[in-house]
């Protein structure tokens, strides 16, 4: 997953650095996580957490598996270790800002298309600037 693609499917802005250690903030920094392991195309772990979690409360555990499926990739989530009092939350993020929102950009024809434009329409798309780019320079002549 990149910054512009997270983007497109929550409409919310998110900077994904994506390598093992690399960061990645989403629905305007709420969520936060760090890049356990990745496995391209079979696995990603992530140490996870919300702006709501307890300061002194450790990151919780995210582990997504994709696997091969008819038709498409079965998408299989388990998230452990989330403080007490904040695991209905949890799945309410998960539910609505990414299980909802991947069914329309991948199930239906157009979806990816139509939720880039939704997002750069709302200005929800990430900038170079956010991306850590450089913009190249036009010399003047």
């Amino acid at each position: 997953m990149d910054s512009r693609r997270h983007s497109a499917i929550t409409g919310s802005v998110a900077v994904i650095n994506p390598w093992v250690g690399g960061r990645v903030t989403a629905r305007a920094r709420f969520v936060e996580a760090t890049h356990v392991k990745l496995d391209t195309g079979k696995q990603i772990l992530l140490a996870w957490r919300t702006q709501d979690f307890p300061a002194d409360a450790p990151d919780s555990h995210v582990e997504i598996q994709l696997q091969p499926a008819a038709g498409g990739t079965k998408v299989s989530i388990s998230h452990t270790q989330i403080p007490a009092g904040h695991s209905a939350a949890a799945r309410e993020i998960w539910r609505t800002s990414y299980l909802d929102p991947m069914k329309r950009y991948f199930g239906k024809s157009g979806g990816m298309e139509a939720a880039h434009r939704a997002a750069a329409r709302a200005g929800q798309m990430p900038t170079a600037d956010m991306l850590g780019m450089r913009r190249a320079r036009t010399p003047i002549t």
